[in-house]
């Protein structure tokens, strides 16, 4: 909930919920279960653009020695963590990382860690092999990772712009967009656009329901729709049948 919350956008209530797993868990004993919140406030701080925030929240989780390293979260954190590094100008220590995870994730065959590397070499490959790269990339069997693909696409229509092709990154850009606004992955689907505009393509973004809701308004709705009654969701949340 925490991280769907971060992707979201409210990142406010993100770190709350965050703050609240992680010590229901430290008290629990439930040490592996702190990648999950750690996972959580990293998504946060890439929503708000603090990418050097995001890769000190997610780098424990690929560190032995910290108390949220996770040995298998890892893998699901990887997209996340490749994000912030590239964004804070941490190349090299990303390319480290996926050096250290490429023999693991062919061995076991992780869907995640290969889109991951995936996306790890595309973007970190200098400009000469790039294309090839991102191509290769984008290739890859995407249809369960739709967050992923947007992100990979983002980056390939950034990485054209960036060459002066400004005519072909647009279709990337914009289904990178629309993609990401489909989701309500606000944060992401705006940097999208800008990168967007950037290319000379102007262009409105469809304002989302969710997006007029407050966060109580919203977490009611999503009671409602997980099947609860107006009266269950009124004890659950402290307030009236009638509020609700």
């Amino acid at each position: 909930s925490a991280e769907i919350h971060a992707l979201r956008g409210d990142t406010s209530t993100a770190r709350d919920l965050a703050a609240q797993a992680e010590r229901a868990f430290l008290s629990a004993g439930a040490h592996p279960m702190l990648a999950l919140v750690q996972l959580a406030r990293g998504a946060a701080e890439l929503a708000d653009g603090s990418y050097d925030a995001a890769w000190d929240a997610l780098r424990p989780i690929f560190d032995p020695s910290e108390i949220s390293y996770h040995q298998y979260m890892r893998l699901w954190a990887l997209p996340h963590l490749a994000e912030a590094a590239l964004l804070s100008g941490r190349h090299e220590d990303l390319r480290a990382v996926a050096g250290e995870l490429a023999p693991i994730i062919e061995e076991s065959g992780s869907p995640i860690g290969h889109v991951a590397l995936a996306y790890i070499r595309a973007v970190t490959a200098p400009d000469q092999t790039a294309e090839e790269l991102f191509t290769r990339a984008l290739r890859e069997d995407l249809v369960g990772w739709p967050f992923e693909r947007a992100r990979l696409r983002h980056a390939w229509g950034a990485w054209l712009r960036r060459q002066r092709r400004a005519a072909e990154a647009r279709a990337p850009l914009r289904a990178a967009a629309e993609a990401f606004d489909a989701l309500g992955a606000v944060p992401w689907a705006e940097r999208a656009l800008r990168e967007l505009r950037a290319s000379g393509e102007r262009i409105r973004r469809k304002h989302d329901a969710r997006d007029r809701l407050t966060a109580q308004e919203l977490q009611i709705a999503q009671l409602v729709a997980d099947g609860l009654t107006n009266r269950d969701i009124g004890q659950r949340l402290f307030v009236s049948p009638r509020t609700v």
